[in-house]
């Protein structure tokens, strides 16, 4: 089993110059995709039906599935071909691909036209077969519930022991609810209940 490191806390301020570039730099991005929200694409980035793209896709997207495309590859190599080398940054990878694809999808709404029929995919019905943007809208549907299915466990991980715990409260008085004073399981070993409740 591959060891984690665990994380200790950083010595230095958070909110640095470097921070509160970005935070601005943010805000400004921000109002900028409410902006294009609002009203609409040719407002926003000057585009019409002459010239229909800017460099600015090549970067919201490609930057995006980039970051994405190592996590599937290092999570492939650790855990479908079992290479324990690389154990240790699954973790890392599968966060920079969760986020680089939710970034993906932030940017193709600001692409689309019609950013509120983004749902229409969902929907077999509705599915546009001689679309280039149904094939996209597909496959960046997928990708990211893989993602945000692949990285649940590690958000499960911090929830696991306070189950356990409730789990061994709700059976130690169940036990005792219904009288039942075996040491036992079925296997023969002693249960977590049956320790708990041979030391009361």
């Amino acid at each position: 089993m591959a060891r984690h490191h665990h994380p200790k806390p950083v010595g230095t301020r958070y909110l640095s110059r470097g921070t509160l570039v970005l935070v601005a730099l943010a805000l400004a991005g921000g109002a900028g995709y409410l902006y294009r929200l609002v009203f609409g694409l040719e407002a926003a980035t000057n585009l019409d039906n002459q010239w229909p793209w800017g460099i600015w896709i090549a970067v919201d997207v490609a930057s995006g599935v980039a970051l994405a495309a190592g996590g599937f590859t290092t999570a492939a190599l650790a855990d479908v071909f079992h290479k324990r080398g690389f154990h240790a940054i699954v973790r890392p990878a599968l966060l920079t691909a969760m986020l680089g694809y939710t970034f993906v999808v932030i940017g193709l709404l600001a692409d689309l036209g019609r950013y509120y029929n983004v749902w229409h995919p969902m929907l077999p019905s509705m599915w546009q077969g001689d679309s280039v943007l149904f094939e996209v809208g597909i496959c960046v549907m997928i990708y990211l519930s893989v993602l945000y299915i692949e990285f649940l466990p590690i958000v499960a991980e911090r929830f696991t022991a306070s189950f356990r715990t409730v789990r061994i409260m709700f059976d130690s008085g169940r036990t005792r609810a219904t009288g039942v004073d075996a040491v036992t399981n079925g296997s023969g070993t002693r249960s977590n209940v049956a320790i708990m409740n041979a030391s009361m």
